[in-house]
């Protein structure tokens, strides 16, 4: 891994030591807690056998999109064909490597049901169960996103911080108040997902119709850079607060798809 990436990742590991540190965390329940981590990290690795791949999950989203937009995979009504898992044409391995998911295209077709994002259709054919990826269970690619999102962030702020005055900045913006009623709770989850949807929605438009997909012109590479956005709301003070434990599941998963 390159030394500026890694020096990311320090920095996330730094910042949740730095909130349980706040909770008044002792030393040795923050030595524990680190050891018990760390093997749970270990585990899983093994078990999960994920393709050293960056952003997959980023890119299943895109072939998502791809499945509800590209003309080669929808119905003549404008819906996501029914595609089987494997194949040379029309099926979700062609949608995955059309995203350069190449590696680790079986185990994305194994973790694409196993997270319950396709439908069964009957005769071995899939829909998607929705347009975008919502990941609700611990697994390795939900763990990749959420590293992936906080590595975001961290280069945002420091993308920013080193702008010089006058220079376009990169958005990062926050609304937030502390005293939200409960009772308000799932009118703020609506509410936000309505309006972060479709921004990210037409976002999500823009960029693709503007992706390289060959990533060369007039036989010259073309320069590309990862770009886009992320959105999400949030309960609570960062930890498992009161409000955020009396959210129904189906409202958890609603937010976490905003």
């Amino acid at each position: 891994m390159h030394k500026s990436k890694l020096n990311y990742y320090e920095e996330i590991l730094s910042i949740v030591l730095l909130a349980l540190l706040r909770r008044a965390v002792t030393n040795a329940q923050l030595s524990a807690t680190i050891q018990r981590a760390t093997r749970a990290a270990k585990s899983r690795a093994a078990a999960s056998k994920l393709a050293p791949t960056d952003n997959v999950t980023a890119r299943l989203a895109n072939a998502l999109y791809a499945w509800h937009h590209d003309h080669r995979f929808l119905t003549p009504s404008g819906k996501p064909r029914a595609l089987k898992l494997r194949g040379s044409t029309h099926s979700i391995e062609v949608l995955l490597r059309g995203e350069g998911v190449f590696a680790s295209s079986e185990r994305s077709l194994l973790a694409l049901k196993r997270l319950g994002l396709l439908r069964h259709r009957g005769q071995g054919r899939y829909v998607p169960t929705d347009d975008i990826v919502s990941l609700a269970a611990i697994d390795p690619y939900l763990a990749e996103h959420v590293c992936s999102s906080v590595a975001r962030l961290l280069s945002t702020v420091d993308f920013n911080l080193k702008s010089k005055r006058g220079d376009r900045l990169l958005v990062e913006r926050a609304a937030a108040i502390h005293d939200l009623p409960l009772a308000n709770l799932r009118e703020f989850q609506d509410f936000a997902n309505q309006q972060c949807r479709q921004a990210v929605e037409n976002v999500n438009d823009w960029l693709e119709s503007r992706r390289t997909r060959s990533h060369a012109r007039h036989g010259r590479p073309t320069p590309v850079i990862a770009a886009g956005v992320h959105v999400f709301a949030f309960v609570g003070d960062g930890g498992r607060g009161q409000a955020l434990t009396r959210s129904t599941p189906s409202a958890a998963r609603r937010a976490a798809r905003a």
